[in-house]
């Protein structure tokens, strides 16, 4: 991938790679956006390949209207020339992002400017690394069943799962999780296969993990959720891989074996004292244990910044039925979260499994408070750490700094001057209080609207 800073003007449209825009914008007052992009090994043109400016922040859904007609969203198609035009664009840095489905993702920042002359924008493509995984028997053979797939990146790159919407940064995440799709043709929601291709990686390191489930007898899609719910009698981890690394080009194909930890986990699910009929009891489970940092008791809702998060690092989640517990079988031995109850207010619990055991996790009772008030979606934003000791006042300034105060992390002062080291990296807000939670045992709470303060836990 080429980085490129580019001034564009207004002027003559070409055929090649025509953009979608707004017929009421004026081409007078906007520029556009033109290039080329092209094979990184072979140098030759990248046809069909996906090309589109957005806004990051909110540019989705009843806002692709708005903010194509603002100049701030277009999008296209190369053509076969792996050339492209963006038409009626605003003058303004823009995110260009370029994708196809035999290529590394691309993502640049481009500079539109008026008055300025046309530059020709050139985007090199390296070729994807692809996983193509198979769950087989102990002998070998490919088993067919329901099977949730998910795919980490160890070294936390993130990416954009094909089909997911391009421009939302939402969509992000090192973790792609691979359900079932329905199938129109079977007439049936969730469609039965023996395994499944991730494409469009970057070189790196990646974990696997495949878990077979089946659904709740008489099981119907849950309204507003569009999910139906998971039964825990036959919810089963088949296996995976710790570590898989892969280059950027490389085909690899992968034979998932059953595992035998020899587990059983029966969650009981938290007693609810708000029932609502619209709102079905949710479980989440996951190997990060750092996720149980913030575990406040407030009304979130399904879209909020935090519950993203949770789903971000799931390793098994979904509805399940009105049932007092839940089994999840050969669960590899380990330290988890888990976070059970209304998707809108979920109870958490720590949860050590031991190979062989079984394990009975009590999840707390729902303890309502009120709505939250904070929207922490600038945590995934980074910050750059020396390789020294730091108190804890001067990580919430760097914090605060990087979320522009939205919202505020302070301090309680009795952890005000106590100093740590994580060693030098860049790392997510995110991450970095999960590790002031892991090493420290230090909690957020919530306080006002754009308050959180780092406290001891109790």
């Amino acid at each position: 991938m080429i980085s490129v800073a580019c001034v564009v003007a207004s002027g003559s449209v070409s055929a090649a790679g025509s953009s979608e825009q707004a017929p009421d914008s004026g081409l007078e007052d906007r520029g556009r956006i033109s290039g080329i992009v092209v094979d990184s090994v072979t140098g030759g043109p990248v046809t069909g390949a996906y090309v589109g400016i957005g806004d990051f922040g909110d540019s989705g859904g009843s806002n692709y209207s708005r903010h194509r007609k603002e100049g701030l969203f277009a999008k296209t198609e190369t053509d076969k020339q792996g050339r492209f035009v963006l038409d009626g664009v605003a003058f303004r840095e823009h995110p260009l992002v370029i994708t196809h489905p035999d290529f590394v993702r691309s993502d640049m920042k481009v500079a539109v400017r008026q008055g300025g002359q046309e530059p020709d924008v050139k985007v090199s493509l390296r070729p994807a690394a692809r996983i193509d995984i198979t769950v087989v028997d102990s002998n070998g053979s490919p088993l067919e069943d329901l099977w949730l797939i998910r795919l980490e990146s160890l070294d936390g790159r993130r990416f954009i799962p094909p089909g997911s919407d391009r421009h939302l940064s939402s969509f992000a995440s090192s973790v792609w999780m691979r359900w079932p799709k329905p199938d129109p043709v079977k007439k049936v929601w969730f469609s039965r296969s023996t395994g499944f291709s991730f494409t469009e990686l970057d070189s790196g390191e990646y974990s696997i993990d495949v878990i077979r489930f089946v659904l709740a007898k008489n099981y119907g899609l849950v309204p507003g959720f569009g999910s139906a719910p998971l039964d825990g009698v036959g919810t089963v981890y088949h296996g995976g891989i710790a570590n898989l690394k892969i280059k950027a080009g490389q085909t690899k194909q992968i034979r998932i074996k059953p595992a035998k930890h020899e587990t059983i986990i029966k969650i009981k699910m938290p007693a609810d004292p708000i029932k609502r009929p619209d709102i079905p009891p949710f479980l989440l489970i996951s190997r990060n244990v750092g996720l149980l940092l913030w575990n406040d008791g407030k009304v979130h809702g399904p879209a909020h910044p935090q519950m993203g998060h949770l789903h971000k690092n799931a390793l098994f989640c979904g509805i399940v039925p009105t049932e007092d517990v839940f089994t999840i079988k050969n669960l590899p031995p380990g330290s988890y979260s888990v976070f059970a109850g209304p998707v809108w207010c979920m109870s958490a619990s720590r949860m050590e499994v031991f190979a062989g055991k079984e394990v009975t996790v009590d999840v707390p009772a729902i303890q309502v408070t009120e709505q939250s008030k904070i929207f922490p979606w600038t945590f995934d934003r980074t910050v750059k750490l020396q390789a020294r000791h730091y108190i804890a006042s001067e990580l919430c300034e760097l914090v605060s700094a990087k979320t522009d105060s939205n919202p505020c992390l302070v301090v309680d002062p009795a952890i005000a001057n106590k100093k740590v080291n994580l060693g030098e990296r860049e790392i997510t807000i995110w991450r970095l209080l999960e590790a002031l939670y892991l090493d420290e045992g230090w909690k957020l709470e919530e306080q006002g609207q754009k308050e959180l303060v780092l406290k001891t836990g109790t």
